[in-house]
């Protein structure tokens, strides 16, 4: 070989290592959004499945309170009157934001199909590196868009969880307040 095909060589050894770190690098993204991906629909199943339990105690609550607080006597029955419907309302908010995390949603892939198979036929190590890397970033891209929307509801749905409860350790609070004045 002339010293002119090594330098060829190297150089295009040196483009083929720095498209492969590209495409390397490209894929990690991808695959780390794609994970926090599944996180973030995990913490929505974990939160959804709470305040599922929450509102199933609603009818009791709702019960309780026109018994006890219907008609209000005073300054607690009004304030549990307050805090209950709020609870309420914060549970259907958060319960709302949780299921709009929980929408099926599909992630965008690379499509492996006859035109990629021919693509890489056809075509060598270094324009499938830059080419593959190309198409990930785009997909990277469309992906983060997706999670960052469902981090947003998640970011909501948590916010008014807790909410909620606030307003029902202040129900409790009132309630044995109630309790302990002798009012029911």
């Amino acid at each position: 070989m002339s010293k002119n095909e090594l330098i060829e060589r190297d150089k295009l050894l040196d483009q083929l290592t720095k498209y492969r770190h590209l495409f390397d690098l490209t894929k990690d993204a991808l695959n780390g959004e794609m994970a926090r991906f599944n996180q973030i629909e995990q913490k929505a199943t974990r939160m959804f499945a709470a305040l599922t339990i929450l509102i199933s105690f609603s009818p009791v609550l709702v019960n309780w309170v026109v018994k006890v607080a219907i008609p209000p006597e005073g300054c607690l029955e009004y304030f549990i009157i307050i805090l209950t419907v709020a609870v309420i309302i914060f549970t259907i908010i958060s319960w709302r934001y949780l299921l709009g995390v929980l929408k099926t949603t599909s992630l965008y892939h690379i499509r492996i199909d006859d035109k990629m198979i021919q693509f890489f036929d056809n075509n060598s190590h270094l324009d499938i590196y830059y080419a593959l890397a190309r198409q990930i970033k785009d997909i990277y891209r469309k992906n983060l868009a997706i999670t960052n929307k469902k981090c947003i509801l998640l970011g909501h749905g948590y916010k008014f969880l807790i909410y909620n409860l606030i307003c029902s350790v202040l129900l409790l609070a009132l309630s044995i307040l109630l309790y302990w004045f002798g009012s029911y």
